[in-house]
């Protein structure tokens, strides 16, 4: 192998450990943008029952939550028992998790202020994973002890922004490796036929 052979194989190498520690961050951040439904990729859910947080913009229905199967169990215009009167979600304001529990914070049409649990179905014989969402009393002492995750707006935020620049780089990178792999193969190619 002589000195310029060498030095192509050198700046592949680099290339590709450039790809693989950029892809390393980009996979960190979008699994992290998860939990605000703004992710790329489809992660195994880490908050119970395999609820999925799935953000759309305000003209495509808003951010919801989804249960396992795709369902909405609770977003825009969604349905909410009140001591018998039923009042519609205009969106969620965030959302909290503790003790393997979920609970929303959401606004009604009507302006009124609610403190929802999604909560496991046992009165269901037919189905053992369904999930329900329930009016609950806000306690200040369960309000402090939640991780809460505030719903995202339409606006990009600084992450998803990083995140996509690094899915530029990560283009450009990509078609340079192609590109010197391919100048490097040739090489190596018509070294043999010629040689």
């Amino acid at each position: 192998m002589d000195q310029n052979s060498r030095y192509k194989a050198r700046k592949i190498l680099i290339l590709f450990l450039g790809i693989c520690f950029i892809s390393a961050i980009w996979y960190h951040i979008d699994k992290h943008l998860f939990l605000t439904g703004k992710n790329t990729f489809a992660y195994k859910s880490p908050l119970p029952y395999g609820v999925r947080p799935v953000f759309r913009y305000s003209f495509e229905g808003g951010f919801s939550l989804m249960d396992r199967h795709g369902m909405p169990l609770l977003g825009n215009r969604s349905l909410v028992q009140t001591n018998g009167i039923t009042d519609t979600i205009s969106k969620i304001l965030k959302y909290g998790l503790g003790n393997g529990r979920i609970f929303a914070y959401v606004e009604t049409v009507d302006k009124n202020l609610l403190f929802l649990e999604i909560l496991k179905d046992t009165h269901n014989e037919i189905c053992n994973d369904c999930l329900i969402t329930g009016v609950v009393a806000m306690d200040p002492k369960l309000m402090v002890q939640l991780k809460w995750y505030v719903v995202p707006s339409d606006s990009l935020s600084d992450l998803e922004v990083f995140r996509n620049i690094l899915s530029l780089i990560l283009g450009v990178l990509f078609i340079l490796s192609i590109y010197f792999i391919g100048r490097y193969v040739f090489a190596q190619w018509s070294n043999q036929v010629y040689s």
